[in-house]
């Protein structure tokens, strides 16, 4: 895939190589700091090298480490050892972190603090949804099973915190549309990428929003239940969404990529690719 030259010249004037590296991911990288990002689109990597440069312009003693299992960036303080806690993260986030000098410093596998400090974890996840957000815990992950009264309320925590993270910083600041398609990956409806989002936006999306009772309908198609989640919070649909979505991909790999839809549907059921079984596979592989 070819990228156009002028956006070539663009990451050579900030002393950076820009390349291709699949047809919807592409790859920067700053020599004189040995910084390597990856973004969905060239404007993307170009403006998160810039906020990566902006970080470590900001303090010599400043280090970034990009995290390969999420393409995000850990900022690390080579003097202390501390990195910023809110990290794995974008480095447009973490430049609004520190110009807001809203950044938190932890020592490397510090506990959280007291007060946030959950009961007990299981398989390793942290039983408050709040902080297995912030420790990038898929949402998929939920430690608790389904029929729990637990699991509404850690998916409730975990959708909260997620919706809090998308929320635009204020005017002026370089976070790029990365919020988005990051928060999509957990589950949001509108994501662009995940396969499982696309099917259920061209069905479900109109002019007028998402339509929820046929979005209901399609997961209680699937056998997933709905009906014991929240309504009534200020922004109960979104999180309905994004909790339906997330137990819903389970269901389909479950059911060999399968997605059923209710009676009198045509089709009676789409099929999800290989590629994207093979993913959930990974992403929603069962608890030991």
């Amino acid at each position: 895939m070819n990228i156009h030259h002028t956006k070539i010249k663009q990451a050579m004037a900030i002393g950076c190589h820009l390349s291709a590296e699949s047809s919807h991911k592409y790859r920067i990288f700053w020599p004189k700091q040995a910084v390597e990002l990856f973004a969905h689109s060239v404007d993307e990597a170009l403006d998160e090298m810039r906020a990566a440069q902006s970080i470590l312009h900001f303090s010599p003693d400043y280090k970034l480490v990009t995290n390969h299992i999420n393409l995000d960036v850990v900022l690390m303080n080579r003097i202390t050892g501390k990195v910023m806690r809110e990290c794995p993260a974008s480095p447009s986030e973490i430049w609004f972190l520190i110009e807001s000098e809203e950044g938190h410093w932890i020592m490397p596998m510090a506990a959280p603090p007291p007060d946030e400090m959950p009961s007990d974890r299981i398989n390793g996840i942290s039983t408050s949804g709040t902080i297995a957000h912030k420790e990038g815990v898929p949402a998929g992950d939920c430690p608790y099973p389904e029929e729990s009264d637990d699991f509404a309320r850690w998916n409730d925590e975990w959708d909260e915190a997620a919706e809090k993270a998308l929320n635009p910083p204020p005017k002026g600041s370089v976070v790029t549309n990365r919020y988005r398609a990051q928060y999509s990956e957990y589950g949001h409806p509108t994501h662009c990428g995940d396969e499982l989002a696309i099917v259920l936006n061209n069905i479900c999306l109109n002019k007028a929003g998402c339509n929820l009772e046929l979005f209901e309908a399609i997961c209680a198609a699937n056998e997933v239940n709905l009906a014991k989640y929240d309504r009534t919070a200020k922004g109960w649909q979104g999180r309905l969404r994004m909790t339906g979505r997330n137990l819903l991909a389970k269901r389909v790999k479950e059911n060999a990529g399968m997605l059923f839809m209710p009676n009198g549907m045509s089709p009676e059921y789409y099929q999800l690719s290989l590629d994207w079984r093979l993913q959930a596979e990974t992403k929603y592989k069962p608890k030991v």
